[in-house]
């Protein structure tokens, strides 16, 4: 007969100091089983949860990625199923975590959406009873995980994005002379623009090209370093260009032309497209 047992079968027979002994050892126990769990024995479905001195046992966590965006599944441990566990995900560009780490807002959320167009960082995960005292960080996988671009199915159907530019395409020129196109902003000549993407605004230089072609629709796009022209709209649908303007030296106007000021229109058709 176990110990346990013996106890129980004095203490039902009135033996106080062996209902006593049971009683405590019970408890401890419980105790140990509450620091692993963050329950509370006495109400383990709706009692309050205690500060924990102790992690829980590590989560498990899959990550993938697709159309720009990162999505993160955590499963709780078993062990824990009636406590709350709070996880704390970050995610670098170096699997050692030494540089370039973000950290997102801790969440006892299982789900973590992480929109990173064109990004493949490495992901990392750690969890707490408490949000104080967490169980060591770990992989969720050993390589980076790629987001991937984010592709019109991503998108509404004709959904227009909020994306636009205050600059400015004119054209100088006639045939015989040098074609010339200027690009700025509201200020007028050799003044900069502005480029609206969402709620941010980014200063643009102003520019002047020249050896264009003569009555011949060209578009403009910006690089972050130079501007190019193209005769048609796939030529600048290169990933890192930004759509300016349009312009036809010796013709008619484009869509930043030679009336100006309205060279968001050709950003908004690309961003349609």
């Amino acid at each position: 007969m176990s110990d346990v047992r013996s106890l129980i079968e004095s203490a039902c027979k009135g033996n106080v100091n062996d209902l006593r002994t049971l009683l405590l050892q019970f408890n401890d126990q419980f105790d140990l089983h509450n620091q692993a769990t963050g329950t509370n024995w006495v109400d383990p479905t709706s009692g309050k949860q205690q500060p924990s001195t102790t992690p829980p046992p590590a989560a498990s966590a899959a990550a993938k990625g697709a159309n720009g965006n990162i999505t993160v599944q955590i499963t709780n441990p078993s062990q824990a199923a009636k406590a709350t566990i709070y996880h704390e995900v970050s995610y670098s560009t170096v699997k050692n975590f030494s540089q370039n780490v973000t950290t997102l807002p801790v969440s006892a959320a299982t789900s973590v959406n992480i929109p990173a167009p064109g990004q493949a960082p490495f992901m990392r995960i750690r969890s707490s009873y408490d949000g104080h005292t967490w169980n060591s960080h770990q992989l969720i996988q050993n390589t980076a995980v790629d987001a991937g671009l984010q592709t019109s199915a991503a998108s509404s159907p004709a959904m227009v994005l909020n994306q636009s530019n205050f600059a400015t395409v004119a054209t100088e020129g006639t045939s015989g002379a040098i074609p010339i196109i200027r690009v700025y902003g509201p200020n007028g000549p050799y003044s900069g623009y502005t480029r609206v993407v969402g709620t941010k605004q980014l200063s643009r230089p102003s520019a002047t090209i020249l050896n264009s072609n003569f009555n011949v629709s060209q578009l403009v796009a910006f690089d972050g370093r130079r501007f190019h022209l193209s005769t048609t709209l796939p030529g600048i649908f290169n990933d890192s260009w930004e759509p300016v303007g349009e312009a036809d030296v010796g013709g008619g106007s484009g869509g930043g032309g030679n009336f100006g000021g309205n060279g968001g229109r050709l950003t908004a058709a690309t961003a349609i497209l």
